[in-house]
């Protein structure tokens, strides 16, 4: 399970961005937030 992904510099996710994730997390912020950024860096994260 990914529970503190880190990045940088990703699209609009800015400098040195950590998330604390848990079992069940829901990604909730306005239009161009960067919530479709952080589900690329995890989806790229886990592929194969």
């Amino acid at each position: 399970m990914i529970t503190r992904p880190e990045v940088s510099n990703y699209r609009s996710l800015g400098d040195d961005v950590r998330l604390d994730l848990g079992r069940f997390t829901v990604l909730v912020g306005q239009n161009g937030s960067g919530k479709s950024n952080v589900a690329d860096v995890l989806r790229n994260g886990v592929s194969p």
